[in-house]
């Protein structure tokens, strides 16, 4: 079992039909192409943006014909199989595995909420039935089924539960949501997360993978940002990730400016960093955040100076900037 297609950008397109539901396969494969050409890690049909719940099952069954033969094993296709019946759900995933699938996608039966032991027998019986790769999509949203940590972590080893398709944490903090996880399921299980906002933050925070809408429609964007991951943890400062660390500007040019070493130190917070001094001579940095040369205020060799909250891979850096130590009357008005 490939556990290495639930890594990396997953591209879930919309899946163009009729308004009587007839799936317009040509459309789709046109769509599919250019997820492919673009270079995502893998292509989910039959999501929530691609419609499932509101297609007959033959319409999945030539969407997914349709893919298999556009897609023609050049990117991994994962499949959503989820439905109000755990028999129907077996079907779909049976078939999509007969067609070429490379993964399932399978969501939590809805409607009258099931109780934890009936979500467990749910995904259960359709990890029997199939010998494909399974993805768990909590979506509480849609289905109103909280998979809360004990039931993710006894879902995670089952034989062919390989992944999670996660919703951003509500207070916003991927990291201590992710590290909680990782506590609670197997070693080898994957933890994505979904809802486009939420990009970076999930993959700088060490998510194994990124569920995305957008990048459905607009791919080629968002391969860049998920392939400047690896370049925004080599570049990311200590700025970053210790609340308290030097204001990286002043901090190498104080000498420029007579002093060894800075009085204050910046915090980590954008909203901090914004009215924070950054030197003894009580320079202030640009209060709007972020810009592409922010800097201080003070005198001339704290202008144009770069904040390292601000070192991103995507917003390039401005090169040549001159230090220029002050003169004496210029400090003195400063101190």
């Amino acid at each position: 079992m490939d556990r290495s297609i639930f890594q990396g950008l997953s591209a879930f397109p919309l899946t163009p039909a009729s308004a009587d539901g007839v799936v317009d396969v040509e459309a789709l494969g046109a769509l599919l192409e250019r997820l492919v050409a673009a270079g995502v890690d893998s292509i989910g049909l039959l999501g929530s943006t691609g419609i499932y719940a509101y297609l007959e099952p033959s319409e999945r069954r030539r969407a997914v014909a349709a893919a298999v033969e556009a897609v023609a094993g050049r990117t991994p296709l994962i499949v959503g199989v989820g439905t109000l019946r755990t028999d129907g759900a077996i079907a779909l995933a049976r078939d999509a595995e007969a067609r070429g699938a490379d993964g399932l996608l399978l969501a939590a039966v809805s409607y009258t909420p099931p109780t934890p032991t009936e979500v467990f027998g749910h995904y259960a019986a359709v990890a029997e039935a199939t010998g494909l790769p399974i993805c768990v999509y909590n979506n509480p949203t849609t289905t109103h089924v909280v998979l809360d940590d004990d039931l993710l972590g006894r879902l995670s080893r089952l034989a062919t539960v390989a992944a999670v398709k996660m919703p951003l944490p509500k207070d916003g903090d991927v990291g201590a949501d992710l590290a909680r996880l990782r506590a609670a399921t197997a070693e080898d299980f994957k933890i994505g997360y979904s809802a486009d906002w939420g990009t970076a933050p999930a993959l700088l925070a060490g998510a194994d993978a990124f569920y995305s809408g957008v990048a459905g429609i607009l791919p080629a964007p968002m391969v860049a940002l998920a392939g400047a991951r690896g370049v925004a943890r080599r570049r990311k400062p200590p700025g970053w990730t210790r609340r308290s660390s030097p204001c990286g500007p002043c901090a190498g040019r104080t000498a420029a400016c007579g002093s060894a070493t800075p009085s204050a130190r910046c915090s980590s917070s954008p909203p901090a960093i914004r009215r924070a001094p950054c030197c003894r001579f009580r320079a202030r940095c640009w209060r709007r955040w972020p810009r592409r040369s922010a800097g201080c205020r003070a005198g001339r060799c704290h202008r144009n100076l770069r904040h390292p909250l601000l070192a991103h891979p995507l917003i390039p850096a401005k090169a040549g900037t001159q230090v220029k130590p002050l003169r004496s009357h210029e400090r003195s008005g400063l101190s």
